[in-house]
């Protein structure tokens, strides 16, 4: 669960954080950031579902950050 929690928050953080800086662009950016926003809501409803069936499933790249960061925490 704790892993399901901290990969959420970092994926979704890099969305935000993505999405907020391309919200300072002028139009092309407001594109950009309704791609990120689609991209984040793809990952999201999987996201959920693995979680939810209980499935250990990792996201690329953002999943082998979050494994090390609940490692961390259970020392």
């Amino acid at each position: 669960m704790r892993f399901h929690a901290m990969q959420s928050t970092i994926t979704f953080l890099a969305i935000t954080i993505i999405d907020i800086i391309f919200g300072a662009i002028p139009f092309f950016g407001w594109i950009l950031g309704s791609l990120v926003t689609l991209v984040g809501l793809i990952f999201w409803i999987p996201g959920m579902a693995k979680a939810y069936q209980g499935e250990y499933y990792k996201f690329p790249i953002v999943g082998e950050i979050a494994e090390k960061q609940v490692e961390n925490f259970n020392i």
